[in-house]
């Protein structure tokens, strides 16, 4: 007895060891670079600073602001770290360059670093001179605050044991050998259901865990009485709703009534209701109504206060990342239980970690809740067609649960209606017997919702503006006239195509290292294109998407509705994408349209991709490929997704980017 278990801990004593040696000795080792390289240790005080511009000197140091700079000659030492010694609460830039022995002619770039009071890692700046240091020159920006400079330490070795980065790398090993030494590549996840359901609920909650601390609110309380000087699109819609009308409560100015074309962004050189729709002199909502009759109303009218947007977003992507799990547990179980544990668990990672969801909640406004709602209804309303196909004694009840999110989606964001078509195959089954009758009540269990909301919508949209099919996107006050955008403008199709799938990220050493950036195309219709994008095979899984028609092809009879549902899943997005191009143009948060579908897809051919390896021998390679691409999907979707639109989290959460990327780049 004593044996086995001197077995079963040894590998985690190990584990253990293993990190604790790696955090201190690699995490670490500028700490130890600086100690062994005979480096002097130097504090040098203002008095000896020179060429001091825009500065004010006073008894403690200098006050700096911005375009602050000053010099430091002739340190005598060679330099590996400046510490800034400082006094006050203020935070700011630095750009820092030298001159040494090799470069004696010229300066050198050190970069520019950003300095918070308490983050202790923020105050250190990492060079490498070669031989003696002849000069350091310091430029300051972004002061907020009034910082003092009271000295500068040459030389000074930092040493920080971060508890964050063991556990990460310690659960990261402890991934490794479950994946190499145990017997979770043998089991099906059919026989280990309490594994499998475990298994999710840990991804869930790391995602879960992930978008807490992605989360922005834009300075505004969650929740708000008051919002008479909001512009928060949803939030007015909750206001005009709760007093009975369909246009926003506030008054459009004199001067966007007096004009002859209110859509021309041009003649716009005044305030407005940016990203309204205007319409016969009123405001209105374009965005889909979902969020605020499921969420936003109900707590305007139980409580009195309103929710905004951005805690609106965190709440529905929640649920959104409980529903994607649902909908992928369900597609496992009903088609592919005889998957491996591992192959499961990998395909979780890759559907929550790098369908790019991350760039919801990274920059949370109302564009963001409007699609985190389409999505989450989007996976429900699946989820639950799966579930009905499944042994199910709640058929009725379940065909109408789908039903109703499918009306929901497509309340939130119109344009997804073509994928309540992907689910015919897998309700058609469940409505029609085996005599070729129509089972009536589970008809009317699924059709009832999506023909309320129907009428709803028509008559909402007739109120507005005089039609039933007409949802105001052509009246939007935004950055172009959205009327003169039709599907029939092809000539913009081969540069939106690239940018929607082949469009590279941006790879360099700075976090979060890949990079969705701006590449503006040379073309007439440019500005479709003049925001930051990455296209869909940037990340692994995806490119079996290439062979999608070869594998469909493949699929058994007894696999004809996946088959099927695979196929439109494939087609539909496709759709999607040309109207998203010619309609609306090219944006990364307008491609989360397509790549939660392209994922789901991906996965279903993933797995039946496995599955015929299984039948020819290979079973064990090709799952280990699976494994690692989809961890290299999630590894890339999420740093690539984690900034946002603008790169809002570095602008909006400085003090958490900078921790952050203090924890990651442990060797700047």
């Amino acid at each position: 007895m004593s044996k086995v278990r001197n077995q079963n801990i040894f590998p985690i004593v190990f584990l253990v060891a293993l990190s604790l040696i790696a955090e201190i000795f690699i995490f670490n080792f500028r700490y130890f670079q600086e100690i062994f390289s005979y480096a002097a240790h130097k504090t040098i005080g203002t008095a000896e600073f020179s060429n001091i511009n825009n500065c004010r000197i006073g008894q403690t140091g200098i006050t700096i602001q911005d375009g602050s700079e000053f010099y430091i000659d002739n340190p005598e030492t060679s330099v590996k770290s400046i510490k800034l010694i400082t006094d006050g609460s203020g935070s700011f830039n630095v750009s820092v360059s030298y001159t040494d022995e090799n470069f004696s002619q010229s300066e050198q770039d050190a970069g520019i670093w950003s300095y918070y009071p308490h983050i202790e890692s923020s105050k250190y700046i990492r060079l490498n001179t070669f031989g003696n240091c002849k000069s350091l020159k310091f430029t300051f920006s972004s002061t907020i605050g009034r910082p003092v400079i009271k000295s500068v330490e040459l030389n000074s070795p930092y040493f920080h044991f971060s508890i964050s980065r063991f556990v990460i790398f310690l659960s990261i090993l402890f991934l490794i050998y479950a994946a190499r030494h145990t017997q979770l590549w043998n089991y099906s996840v059919g026989s280990k259901k309490y594994l499998a359901g475990t298994s999710l609920c840990i991804i869930y909650f790391a995602a879960a865990i992930i978008c807490a601390k992605l989360h922005v609110n834009y300075g505004q309380l969650p929740f708000n009485r008051n919002i008479s000087m909001s512009s928060d699109i949803y939030q007015l819609l909750t206001q005009a709703f709760s007093n009975g009308q369909a246009s926003l409560m506030v008054s459009p100015p004199e001067k966007l009534l007096n004009l002859t074309n209110p859509y021309d962004p041009s003649l716009r050189d005044f305030d407005y209701l940016f990203d309204s729709s205007f319409y016969n002199g009123k405001y209105y909502c374009y965005f889909g109504i979902t969020p605020v009759i499921t969420l936003m109303l109900p707590i305007k009218l139980l409580t009195g206060v309103y929710i905004s947007s951005s805690f609106a977003c965190f709440l529905y992507i929640l649920l959104m990342l409980f529903a994607g799990l649902f909908l992928y547990y369900n597609i496992v179980m009903k088609w592919f239980p005889d998957t491996g544990f591992m192959p499961f668990l990998a395909g979780a990672i890759a559907l929550v970690f790098g369908s790019g969801f991350f760039w919801l909640i990274a920059r949370p406004m109302f564009y963001e809740l409007a699609e985190t709602c389409a999505i989450t209804y989007l996976f429900l309303g699946f989820a639950f067609a799966v579930l009905c196909s499944r042994e199910n004694a709640y058929k009725s009840l379940t065909l109408f649960a789908s039903g109703l999110s499918f009306a929901l989606m497509v309340a939130s964001r119109p344009t997804f209606v073509f994928y309540i078509a992907a689910s015919i195959p897998l309700i058609l089954p469940q409505i029609i017997k085996k005599a070729g009758k129509l089972d009536l009540k589970r008809m009317v269990c699924f059709l009832t919702p999506l023909a309320v909301f129907a009428i709803i919508l028509m008559v909402y949209n007739y109120v507005r503006f005089g039609s039933p099919f007409d949802f105001g996107q052509k009246y939007q006050l935004t950055v172009s006239d959205i009327r003169l955008n039709k599907p029939t403008n092809l000539a913009i199709l081969p540069t939106g195509i690239y940018h929607y799938f082949f469009a590279p990220l941006d790879i360099d050493m700075t976090f979060p290292f890949f990079h969705v950036v701006q590449r503006t195309p040379d073309v007439s219709s440019g500005y479709y294109f003049n925001f930051p994008c990455a296209g869909l095979f940037n990340y692994p899984i995806m490119l079996i998407l290439f062979a999608s028609v070869y594998i469909i092809k493949r699929m058994g009879k007894e696999r004809r509705c996946l088959k099927h549902f695979t196929a439109l899943l494939i087609i539909i997005a496709l759709i999607i994408t040309y109207l998203d191009i010619t309609l609306a143009g090219v944006l990364e948060r307008y491609m989360l349209d397509i790549t939660p579908v392209f994922m789901i897809a991906s996965l279903i051919l993933w797995f039946e991709t496995l599955t015929y390896f299984e039948r020819k021998g290979a079973k064990r390679p090709t799952q280990r490929l699976f494994f690692v691409i989809c961890v290299a999907t999630a590894v890339i979707s999420t740093l690539a997704t984690c900034l946002g639109e603008n790169d809002v989290q570095a602008a909006l959460n400085p003090v958490h980017f900078q921790r952050l990327s203090s924890l990651i780049e442990f060797w700047r």
